[in-house]
């Protein structure tokens, strides 16, 4: 029998943005502050926003899929040498073109979507608001209405 394959330690802010912040030989240290105790220390940019898989889904039949973090990887991927440009940029407004800002906006709401605070308050909002159309939420069996109008 095979051992589970060991966690993979993934960010949920990427690494190459937290170096954008950084400071050191290569920019792999941040200054990160604790919340709880209101503290500021110096961190790896390895071991900042970041869990152990966190983008893993582990299916009872068919094991771990990792494919979501593949996923934001290959938009990462895409966007890194236009985030870098921008944060190379003096003040002031560009023009871009609509392929160009499509990566862009992809990249700030896939940003926004996979933080803990963004994925708990998505959670919260399904819980107590819910929707108000069963038939377009899926929640009717389209058998059993077979005969009636919907």
């Amino acid at each position: 029998m095979t051992a589970p394959p060991k966690p993979e330690n993934q960010h949920y802010i990427p690494k190459l943005m937290l170096r954008l912040f950084g400071h050191g030989d290569g920019k792999d240290l941040i200054w990160a502050h604790d919340k709880t105790t209101d503290c500021l220390t110096k961190r790896s940019v390895n071991r900042s926003a970041s869990a152990p898989d966190y983008y893993a889904v582990n299916y009872p039949d068919l094991g771990r899929d990792v494919e979501l973090e593949r996923v934001f990887g290959r938009l990462e991927t895409i966007s890194a040498p236009l985030i870098k440009w921008m944060g190379a940029l003096a003040p002031g407004p560009y023009e871009l073109d609509a392929a160009t800002r499509d990566v862009i906006a992809s990249w700030l709401a896939l940003s926004h979507a996979r933080v803990p605070a963004s994925i708990d308050q998505t959670f919260a909002l399904a819980a107590v608001r819910p929707c108000p159309d069963a038939h377009r939420c899926g929640r009717v069996d389209p058998v059993s209405q077979i005969g009636e109008e919907v």
